[in-house]
């Protein structure tokens, strides 16, 4: 028996299970039989060697492996070992299934059972489809409006670097990921029929169980550029992503098993991806616009239903939504075609979760560190081959499909913390947000240090203040939550607070400090862009990685509105002042540069004290240079004493003079500015500072010269001593600044014409000033200067270098800011040791260290001024050199008056011009000649071109004293005065007349004998008491001017007084507010019961629109009231006719109330008590939310007493800090102060009588507006609307009377806006010829 017929007989029986028939072997058959079994198992275990080296990690599977040799060495040994006939013997009885399934098959096979099932599902909802439809036109405008948005057609259009049709064609990978739908074979038959051919296509089946039938589907396509990769483990989202790495081509395009992309889409997408515009983006064909803000400031989920603030999905045609045009989205789903290397940025971060939001997490790390945006491209309606997803099957389900509430609520997580860490969504990009500070801290010890100023900020009315923390294992957001001692779910809930950047995600383990930087620069930088901070405060001791980054990232917000502020964590309570400034000053904090400049000659000891206190003063990690200035006698101790100074604040400079030049040039040449940011301390070494003297230096800067909004050009220094002396006179009285401004604010800083030599900041621009002056005046012998201040010691001065600095700042009108703190506490103080001021020889007024040392001031001295906070510029008291109340202008205009008196110039002759770089003339001229053109021109903020001396002393001013005339009023004078002259010779040549004798009418000749009367009774009068001049007062109000000051009353009040007694006994008490109603008798009940809610500190006025004001007579309290009455007119109208400033200057407040409000929940003297609490200028309370139609800022709210700002609908407002999001308040109920009332009377036109408009309008009248204008909600109304002021027009062309008055309405409104704005430019057209 042969072996292979042996071997067949075994087979045979074992398949047949035939056990009974057992045939004995020859022992030499066995053997051979194990023998050929063992050659076969060695063979199959090389072969299986083989397969699991190509299957490993290290082979490239973008090239397809080659197996045919080791089969064809595997079918010789089987011919070796088993015959032929036996195997297809045994194959044909037992394996005929398997033999069937490894047939060559087509695809038409294995496609044949695959079904698609789908129904588009569609929204009958008509509300919920107008609210997406609107958001989706509003966001296309803001794009097309902002960086355009394109139709297919013009972006075909558009130059791409891809050649499609020649040889600069891209390579296009497109992977395909399957796991249970049959969609395979539809996908790879749209792809082989695409106009532009694909490099690669890779099927991915991880976990699948369909894996046998996608891999025979591949197979059956029988195309080498079609690859299949397999697993059995389950990647999820991320898998193809991870392979999209390996691909060698241009593009990838990948593809959710749901998308049957049209025939044109490679062609398409790789013609945008070449185009410079989209080149560096993510294209798709579906994608989702995240949440926008909602009205409570939280952020909705991206599947809340029924909300227009939820977001979009693009196309959405549950809502009748497709897209013409490319849009951009915060990401794509279902398709992504992007560069190969973009591809990378998906991995920088540890995604949030591996289960789910690929999607998200590729365009949030795309936009984060690659600025790459997400968009979905326009289709073609008519041509189904421009779709994505040719069938609109699964993906533009969108909200009507169900998803898991768990799924929901990780990607709502995931979203929020991407917008958390600096995502810049289209929310944030429509509507960029603008806060004061944002607060970064690394380390919950920084969150500590840092926790007293983002307190403060977050307290402090109109600001805003956000924390950035770095999260993981550095700072968790629980961890800095719990510091603060806020509640945990601050890090949960979707409300702006604080900020997890989530470090660790990027930097894990790693030592290096790329990760950090990168995750903070990219963070930050995102933040930046949302939010607008003004300063990002961080701790000066920051690692030095994260504060490079934040500098960073503060430098790519590009409009240099961002400053990083590093702070020592010891002056963080120092600075609570910080929060007091405007926005628009923080920016700045950076940017001055103060140096102290130390003059200093043999006083080693005093200027030990000076180093000293110096040292121990707060300088907030600014660089503050120091320098020393010595004349050439200096001695040894004072030079070893300063080359041994250590000043760890910045450089260090010591100046020695090589010949003697005394005090005078010692001090004014120790220091120039380098720069407009250059401010120069200059201290003699006998000073002494204060810890806080930079902090209050810095302040001031910030709140009176670095704040835009802020002009104050006669500043020209900021002083650290307070003056026990008024130095100018010859008797040198004490003076007492606190004791001075007690009406004011006993502590009030101030204005002061005198400059301060005990310590001061000097100015760059005024200083430069000051020397051209100092050259154009010095001389050795003071009495040689013609610049005589009337009854000024300082005149006879002679080593004083700060004579010629008064000279000048009264000249030109300057100022020196002035602290007043209580016992005159100051932040330096002069200890009048012997020195070249104290020792001059024609300086023999002995000194008195009592009038001059002053306490240094040791704390905070913040809670000293008036609310805690340095004053407005406008509210700050002046004074000039004689310690005098006066006004700015006056201080000008005195010195332009002596100006024109010492300086003789012919200005038609002697006008040079002037470099105002240097200060210097452009050519050679005399002294005084220059002089006179210094004074005229150089740099003058007084004088405008066409401005004279006259027309200067003439000026406008207010509290001091002269009326502005133009030089039109000055040619009609001058010869009025002499025709008056010329008329007085010739009656004088003439005989005299009668007038009798002349027929004149009766009413003139009564006339003309009153006035002889009146004469004669003058004439009678002056002789008895001696001869009174012609009085002419140009500070009376206008038509007053020949009335001696204290007889004029010019305001007036409602106060009803008797026709009896003593005028000083009428009033029992004075009402100290006005409450006014413009009411008709029908709203009687009403009114009875508003007024019953004030007290008798108010006064009540009445304007009766329907004539009938005796009815009210029947309330008891008519009888206090004031009652107008004029038919059909409106509150605007009587407001402005009876409502004079002048008129109610006696009441701080002005009701200026509609009859129709239910006051059941207000009481009048409450509402004024939280008015003055919250400072607020312009109020009302708060209107019942649901009743009537009102602007979001004024519905009450219950959980406080008042606000200042709200969020309106998307669009409204285009700051945060502007109508009608705050500075805000409806005409219907307005409360204004007496300052503010003033202004806005002006402001109501004469003839506009409804008053709309300004509502929009008050926010000119108070500053800051944001933080005066607010709403009070703890007392509040509910506004009736009551439309009783319809009735009062009248019928015309068949409408009705309300038409009527709402159409005058609308037209007064455009009317009032239209006034505003040609008169903003008018003045700024004047400004700019000026």
């Amino acid at each position: 028996m042969r072996s292979g017929d042996y071997l067949e007989g075994v087979l045979t029986d074992y398949v047949n299970g035939n056990k009974a028939n057992k045939t004995k072997p020859q022992r030499s058959y066995s053997g051979r039989l194990v023998t050929c079994l063992t050659l076969l198992q060695f063979a199959f275990a090389v072969y299986a060697t083989f397969l699991l080296y190509y299957m490993s990690p290290a082979i490239d599977l973008r090239s397809k492996p080659d197996f045919t040799w080791a089969t064809r060495i595997a079918q010789q040994w089987r011919q070796f070992i088993i015959p032929s006939h036996v195997l297809i013997h045994s194959q044909d009885s037992a394996n005929s299934v398997l033999r069937a399934e490894i047939m060559p098959v087509s695809p038409a096979e294995v496609c044949e059972h695959e079904k698609i099932e789908f129904e588009q599902k569609k929204s009958n909802d008509a509300v919920m489809i107008k609210l997406k439809r609107e958001l989706y036109d509003e966001v296309l405008s803001f794009q097309s409006k902002n960086f355009g948005t394109e139709t297919l057609a013009q972006l075909m259009a558009m130059k791409s670097k891809w050649d499609l049709k020649g040889p600069n064609r891209p390579k296009v990978t497109v992977i395909l990921n399957h796991f249970k739908r049959k969609t395979l074979c539809a996908q790879l038959d749209s792809l082989l029929h695409q106009t532009l051919p694909f490099h690669h296509v890779w099927v991915l089946s991880f976990g699948s169980p369909n894996e046998l039938s996608l891999r025979r589907i591949v197979e059956s396509y029988n195309d080498s550029r079609i690859s299949f990769v397999s697993s059995s483990y389950d990647f999820k989202y991320y898998g193809r992503f991870q392979m999209a790495l390996q691909t060698e081509a241009d593009l990838v395009y990948i593809l959710d098993d749901d998308m049957i992309p049209g025939k044109k889409m490679l062609q398409i997408l790789s013609h945008v991806a070449g185009t410079d515009k989209y080149k560096n983006s993510v294209l798709g064909s579906i994608g989702r616009i995240l949440p926008f803000r909602q009205k409570d400031f939280t952020f909705p989920s991206y599947r809340k239903f029924r909300s227009k603030e939820a977001g979009l999905y693009l196309p959405d045609p549950a809502y009748d939504i497709t897209v013409g045009r490319i849009v951009q989205v915060d990401f794509l789903s279902s398709s992504w075609f992007l560069s190969a290397e973009l591809v990378k940025t998906l991995f920088i971060e540890t995604p949030f979760t591996f289960m789910t939001g690929e999607d998200l997490h590729l365009s949030y790390q795309l936009q984060k560190y690659r600025n790459a945006h997400s968009y979905v491209l326009p289709v073609d309606p008519s041509d189904v081959d421009t779709w994505g997803d040719s069938e609109h099957r699964l993906a533009y389900v969108s909200e009507t499909t169900v998803i898991f509430k768990d799924v929901v609520q990780v990607r709502d997580d995931q979203w929020w913390r991407a917008l958390a860490s600096g995502y810049i969504t289209q929310w944030a990009q429509m509507y960029p947000q603008r806060i004061d500070a944002l607060f970064y801290a690394h380390s919950v010890a920084e969150v500590k240090a840092l926790a007293p100023l983002l307190e403060k900020f977050r307290t402090t009315v109109g600001k805003k203040a956000y924390l950035a923390v770095s999260g993981g294992d550095f700072c968790p957001c629980e961890a800095a939550a719990a510091a603060l001692r806020w509640p945990p779910a601050v890090c949960r809930e979707r409300r702006f607070k604080v900020f997890d950047l989530a470090v660790g995600a990027t930097s894990g383990v790693s030592d290096s400090e790329v990760p950090v930087l990168q995750v903070v620069y990219s963070s930050v930088k995102g933040l930046i862009r949302i939010h607008n901070p003004s300063v990002v405060v961080a701790v000066a001791d920051l690692d030095a990685n994260v504060k490079k980054a934040l500098r960073m990232a503060a430098e790519s917000n590009g409009n240099g509105t961002t400053t990083v502020v590093l702070l020592p964590r010891a002056s963080v309570p120092k600075v609570l002042w910080m929060a007091d400034l405007r926005s628009t000053a923080l920016p700045n904090w950076n940017r001055m540069r103060i140096s102290v400049n130390i003059i200093t000659q043999n006083r080693a000891t005093s200027l030990k004290r000076l180093l000293t206190s110096l040292s121990n003063a707060f300088y907030l990690s600014d660089e503050v240079p120091i320098s020393f200035n010595m004349d050439s006698k200096v001695d040894e101790a004072t030079i070893k004493m300063v080359s041994s100074f250590d000043w760890p604040h910045g450089p260090k400079t010591l100046r020695r003079r090589i010949i003697q030049g005394g005090l005078i040039r010692a001090v004014s040449e120790s220091w120039y500015p380098a720069s407009d940011d250059d401010y120069g301390l200059l201290l003699e070494d006998d000073i002494e500072v204060s810890p806080f003297y930079y902090l209050w230096i810095k302040y001031a800067l910030l709140a009176y010269h670095y704040d835009p909004q802020v002009s104050l050009p006669e500043l020209s220094s900021i002083s650290l001593y307070t003056p026990k002396l008024v130095e100018v006179v010859k008797e040198r009285p004490r003076w007492n600044a606190t004791e001075f401004f007690k009406k004011i604010h006993p502590n009030t800083p101030y204005l002061h014409q005198l400059p301060c030599s005990w310590g001061a900041v000097f100015f760059p621009k005024h200083w430069r000033e000051f020397y051209v002056y100092m050259n154009m005046r010095f001389t050795e012998n003071a009495k040689e200067n013609p610049v005589q201040i009337p009854k000024s010691r300082t005149n006879g001065w002679q080593a004083s270098w700060k004579k010629f600095l008064i000279d000048m700042m009264y000249l030109r009108g300057y100022v020196s800011l002035y602290p007043n703190f209580p016992s005159q506490a100051s932040f330096s103080t002069n200890h009048m040791e012997p020195g070249a001021h104290i020792s001059a020889k024609d300086n023999v007024v002995s000194h008195n260290k009592a009038d001059f040392e002053v306490p240094l001031l040791k704390e905070d001295f913040r809670n000293f001024l008036p609310g805690g906070k340095l004053p407005p510029a406008s509210r700050l008291p002046s004074l000039n050199l004689f310690n005098q109340p006066f006004s700015l202008k006056g201080l000008k205009a005195a010195g332009a008056k002596l100006g024109q008196d010492v300086i003789r110039c012919d200005n038609k002759t002697e006008i040079v011009a002037v470099d105002h770089g240097t200060g210097l003339p452009a050519r050679s001229q005399s002294r005084d000649c220059v002089l006179c053109h210094w004074f005229l021109k150089l740099e003058a903020p007084f004088l405008q071109e066409e401005d004279t001396f006259e027309e200067l002393l003439m000026g406008t001013m207010h509290r001091s004293g002269v009326i502005k005339k133009s030089n039109d009023r000055a040619r009609i004078i001058i010869p009025t005065i002499l025709g008056v002259l010329f008329g007085f010779f010739i009656g004088i040549s003439f005989p005299s007349v009668s007038l009798t004798k002349i027929n004149f009418r009766s009413s003139i000749i009564s006339s003309l004998d009153l006035i002889s009367d009146e004469s004669r009774s003058v004439s009678k009068t002056s002789d008895n008491l001696g001869s009174i001049p012609k009085i002419y007062v140009p500070t009376n109000p206008r038509g007053a001017e020949s009335l001696p000051p204290n007889i004029i009353v010019s305001e007036t009040d409602f106060y009803l007084r008797r026709l009896w007694g003593e005028p000083s006994e009428d009033l029992k008490k004075k009402p100290k507010y006005l409450v006014t109603f413009t009411v008709g008798f029908d709203q009687r009940q009403n009114i009875e019961a508003s007024i019953r809610k004030f007290s008798e500190d108010f006064q009540i006025l009445l304007f009766h629109y329907d004539g009938r004001a005796s009815e009210w007579d029947q309330f008891e309290w008519s009888k206090d009231a004031i009652h107008i009455s004029v038919r059909k007119q409106t509150k605007w109208w009587y407001a402005k006719r009876f409502l004079h400033p002048d008129v109610v200057a006696a009441y701080e407040y002005i009701f200026i109330w509609d009859e129709d409000l239910g006051v059941e929940h207000f009481n009048g003297e409450k509402y004024i008590q939280l008015v003055k609490k919250h400072g607020l200028e312009i109020s009302q309370p708060g209107l019942e939310p649901n009743n009537g139609l009102t602007w979001q800022m004024t519905k009450r709210r219950g959980d406080r007493e008042v606000h200042k700002d709200t969020e309106e609908k998307p669009g409204w407002c285009s700051d945060p800090h502007l109508p009608p999001c705050a500075a805000f308040v409806e005409i219907m109920a307005p409360v204004f102060s007496r300052e503010a009332w003033r202004c806005v009377w002006h402001m109501i036109q004469n003839d506009l009588v409804h008053g709309w408009g300004l509502d929009f309008a008050l926010r000119r009248c108070v500053e800051p507006a944001h933080e005066k204008i607010g709403v009070v909600d703890s007392q509040w109304i509910v506004h009736q609307v009551i439309p009783s002021l319809g009735s009062q027009g009248e019928s015309e062309k068949g409408k009705a009377p309300w038409e009527g008055v709402r159409a005058r309405c609308r037209s007064e409104w455009a009317l009032f806006q239209n006034r505003l704005t040609d008169a903003d430019k008018a003045y700024l057209a004047q400004i700019e010829k000026n």
